[in-house]
């Protein structure tokens, strides 16, 4: 009777603690689940940038969402979905200088000062007759971005400033050209300091500052503007 005794209290006891198990558990996917849902309300509720007097969520909602059809290859390579008037409003709103294709023509020495390559188009060199230097990116008719990217980008890069990130200047739209004008740095890229020929010239404790300021422009881009800015 004894063992008996003893086998069903041992019993008792494991179904018991078996459903203090499974009662944490389940507590624990929800708070998990609440977790989640208060992260994204919390989300929804970043401020955005004023600048301009203009709003820079207005203008991510103007330049990201939208119910039309993608656009037809054989409308040419600049069909976007958006109208002439939205383009206006959204080059207009941006607050940047457009610059004169010839000038930027003539300051890249007709496009014989590359500087590399890259999703959007080539990067040229461009030093202006003032004496600015800036870094212009072409919109090539091999890339797969468009005018929607090209206006996405005037819209929130002019209103992005931080010391971390690489400030757009101006643009141009002339016709069928779509060329953005950035900020030159003449240190070169990230990856030229990492990865090229002078890369024992890079002390870890300047390596670590440079992960340092990378860190600030991402938090600055997730908390300072809004949650969908990268």
């Amino acid at each position: 009777m004894d063992f008996i005794l003893m086998i069903s209290v041992t019993l008792g006891a494991i179904s018991f603690l078996g459903i203090c198990f499974w009662l944490l558990w389940c507590f624990s996917i929800s708070r998990k689940e609440d977790g989640i849902r208060s992260i994204s309300d919390q989300g929804g509720m970043a401020l955005p940038i004023r600048v301009n007097a203009v709003d820079a969520s207005q203008a991510l909602s103007d330049t990201t969402e939208c119910d039309s059809p993608p656009p037809n290859k054989d409308q040419g390579l600049f069909s976007s979905w958006f109208g002439a008037s939205e383009k206006s409003s959204v080059l207009t709103n941006s607050g940047l200088p457009s610059y004169p294709f010839k000038d930027l023509q003539k300051a890249t020495n007709n496009f014989t000062s590359k500087l590399g390559e890259g999703a959007f188009g080539p990067v040229f060199k461009a030093t202006m007759p003032h004496g600015g230097t800036f870094a212009i990116k072409v919109l090539s008719s091999k890339s797969k971005q468009g005018e929607r990217e090209f206006l996405t980008e005037v819209a929130l890069l002019g209103r992005l400033h931080h010391r971390n990130l690489v400030n757009l200047m101006g643009y141009c739209a002339e016709k069928e050209q779509r060329i953005l004008v950035y900020e030159y740095m003449s240190n070169g890229s990230l990856a030229q300091l990492l990865y090229g020929n002078n890369t024992e010239h890079l002390s870890w404790d300047l390596r670590v500052q440079i992960a340092q300021d990378v860190a600030r422009g991402i938090e600055y881009l997730h908390e300072g503007v809004c949650q969908n800015s990268l």
